[in-house]
């Protein structure tokens, strides 16, 4: 998109930024789903949708510092990691260990029923359905 003043490119800019967030939030809901087998809540739905927006307003202020490189954070696994951390007490590299994917034959990983019932259990336990 071609602006024709600073004062239109202003005005656009916060649109930009809710349309960056909320692709990462479907797609951090998309991996979550994908490798826990849950299917989120409403609760975890609105925790996810403001781990996003800390993620990213994190990121925005990391670039405004110069923070780049291998300090880095990417979103695609560290918006997963913090759900997994704030609502299950789960850290980053504890899930694999814990929740190893199966193959399906084909060379792709699928969640184990294992994996289902446990999330779905906690989600239980934890009033989050």
């Amino acid at each position: 998109m071609k602006f024709e003043n600073q004062s239109e490119k202003k005005f656009w800019k916060p649109y930009a930024e809710k349309e960056k967030i909320m692709k990462e939030y479907e797609d951090a809901k998309e991996n979550i789903e994908k490798f826990s087998g849950l299917k989120l809540s409403n609760i975890e739905l609105v925790g996810l949708k403001k781990i996003t927006g800390d993620f990213m307003k994190k990121m925005v202020n990391d670039k405004i510092r110069g923070i780049s490189g291998e300090n880095r954070l990417v979103p695609y696994e560290e918006i997963p990691a913090r759900f997994f951390w704030e609502f299950y007490g789960i850290r980053q590299d504890e899930f694999n260990s814990l929740f190893p994917a199966d193959e399906d034959g084909k060379g792709h990983s699928t969640v184990k029923e294992s994996t289902k019932k446990y999330f779905q259990k906690l989600q239980e336990e934890r009033h989050l359905i």
